[in-house]
């Protein structure tokens, strides 16, 4: 498996295969979850919730950064501001990610810095390995066909969620719901150039769906609609990311 997911591989994405490599790299960031979990679980299996997948997320985040350093930020869409484009398309994701602030502030103060911390990682690590890192290997697949599959194996790596004890039908309608909001960032991403601000948009919706005063059958209805609002702006996004050139190879 890792033999796939070499630098020099995913440097080179034409000669790569892109579906082989993007489920290596799937299946790393599994390994990582479910191994994480089960060491949680003989370390403190009585800890919070929170703090149980905290450590699992950092390293995930530390494979992230890894990884990306070595292929280049650059290659992944991770260079800075002066790399960017587009980013007038990033207004309608950014309304959508502020929508739970209409319920109020109310974050708990015992678990705040904890949540922070999670969702923070969790932001950087999935954008980085999902549209930048995978994203990146899939593009020889054309950049639509990219989007899909990097957004399916985004929904199929959330029912590791298992593993830390989450209800089976709640992690299937997060898995479908990922793949949704998985397609619109996948295209957002190709379409601007800027895993970091959608790292810092993932992270802030994270955040204020746990931190605001929503709860029950409105949560439900914010989190269908938002990933329902990013399929459709990537549906919409679709058609100028066909003018776009085609990113440019290291040698």
């Amino acid at each position: 498996m890792t033999a796939l997911i070499t630098p020099e591989r995913l440097r080179r994405p034409r000669q790569a295969r892109p579906v082989r490599t993007s489920l290596a790299l799937l299946g790393a960031s599994l390994i990582v979850t479910i191994g994480g979990a089960l060491i949680v679980d003989v370390i403190a299996p009585e800890s919070d919730p929170v703090l149980r997948r905290l450590p699992v997320v950092l390293a995930l985040l530390l494979m992230s950064v890894v990884v990306a350093r070595r292929i280049g930020w650059r290659e992944i869409a991770a260079g800075g501001p002066s790399t960017w484009r587009s980013l007038g398309l990033l207004v309608a994701p950014t309304v959508v990610a502020l929508v739970p602030l209409a319920w109020g502030w109310q974050p708990e103060n015992g678990t705040l810095a904890a949540l922070t911390v999670g969702y923070l990682a969790t932001g950087i690590y999935e954008e980085l390995w999902y549209r930048g890192i995978m994203l990146r290997a899939a593009l020889p697949l054309g950049p639509v066909r990219a989007a899909a599959l990097t957004a399916v194996l985004f929904g199929a790596a959330h029912l590791a969620n298992v593993a830390f004890g989450a209800n089976i039908a709640v992690t299937l309608a997060q898995a479908v719901g990922a793949t949704a909001g998985g397609f619109g960032y996948a295209i957002l991403r190709q379409r601007t150039n800027a895993v970091w601000a959608l790292a810092a948009l993932h992270f802030a919706s994270d955040l204020l769906l746990h931190t605001t005063g929503l709860h029950g059958a409105a949560m439900w209805i914010v989190l269908v609609g938002h990933d329902v609002a990013l399929f459709a702006i990537g549906l919409l996004a679709i058609r100028g990311l066909r003018r776009q050139p085609e990113p440019r190879l290291a040698p």
